[in-house]
């Protein structure tokens, strides 16, 4: 459905109002007349609107139409009567005031001389207002719509820069958490290592009955580092190697370990030839095969 307008065009000594029907603009008579000369009296803006409003039948007054006031400067006196009879008596709320002269200095035909004329009017001015409204209406919906956009635009950025700042935030947080497993894998770590691995004693006892001429390979300061310790074993020295009945004697005493301990001593055990030239006494030889 079009939007119903009307026009109220005040000129310095004539009065005529236009409602527009099917794209053009209509005049509609006041008083008969459809130039109405007013004689300077301001009383008859009431009495037209009045005419009018009766003429148009409407049940709402003519709350529904969008309504265009031109005037002369002379008449700019009048504008506060005319604004208040339309929006207290006939309950309008799209009003638009616009300078008579400066619509027609924009019309196709500005040299017409009889700026009254209802005629001249209609065709040339009257159009020239709807263009200037449009106009105006389409810059105000850009407008909007720009804004609109300017707002829906900074919500996303703010939401990014949210999301950046909690995904950073939860990554420092996850790096920390990170460090702190490792820190403990790695005390767990080592824990377990201290755990397998064979006090200073039992390898001071077994080691040198493992492996043949040890202390002479196997310097005590070293063993003694090796395994984590700080004081090394006090070895006399020079060092005689065991005998046969003192390794098969030392056997007897490893097999009666628990087997745990065992293979921590025989692994201690392999992981240091890796490092010395040791050679396994023929007594101890089978349980490295499985190394």
């Amino acid at each position: 459905m079009s939007e119903k307008l009307l026009s109220m065009v005040i000129l310095d000594n004539n009065l005529s109002i236009y409602e527009y029907q099917n794209n053009t603009w209509e005049v509609m008579p006041i008083k008969g007349e459809h130039n109405y000369e007013h004689e300077h009296d301001i009383s008859c803006l009431n009495t037209s609107i009045l005419e009018l409003n009766a003429r148009m039948n409407q049940d709402d007054n003519l709350a529904q139409y969008k309504i265009t006031i031109l005037y002369t400067q002379p008449k700019a006196s009048w504008l506060g009567n005319t604004l208040s009879i339309l929006t207290e008596h006939y309950q309008c709320t799209r009003i638009q005031v616009l300078g008579y002269e400066s619509i027609i200095d924009t019309v196709e035909d500005s040299n017409y001389t009889d700026i009254s004329n209802p005629g001249w009017i209609s065709q040339y001015v009257l159009p020239t207002v709807i263009a200037k409204s449009n106009s105006e209406q389409i810059k105000e919906q850009k407008q909007l719509l720009n804004d609109k956009l300017t707002s829906l635009q900074k919500a996303l950025d703010d939401d990014k820069n949210s999301l950046y700042q909690e995904y950073d935030e939860q990554t420092n947080q996850l790096n920390i958490e990170k460090q702190k497993l490792l820190e403990q894998i790695n005390e767990l770590r080592t824990q377990i290592t201290n755990a397998n691995a064979p006090n200073l004693e039992s390898l001071i006892s077994y080691l040198p009955v493992i492996f043949k001429d040890f202390w002479n390979i196997v310097p005590p300061i070293e063993l003694a580092n090796i395994a984590g310790k700080i004081n090394p074993p006090n070895i006399p020295s020079p060092y005689h190697s065991p005998s046969e009945q003192a390794v098969a004697l030392q056997k007897r005493k490893f097999d009666s370990l628990d087997e745990s301990t065992q293979k921590n001593i025989i692994t201690f055990g392999v992981q240091l030839s890796q490092h010395y030239s040791l050679k396994p006494h023929r007594t101890f030889s089978r349980l490295f095969m499985d190394f």
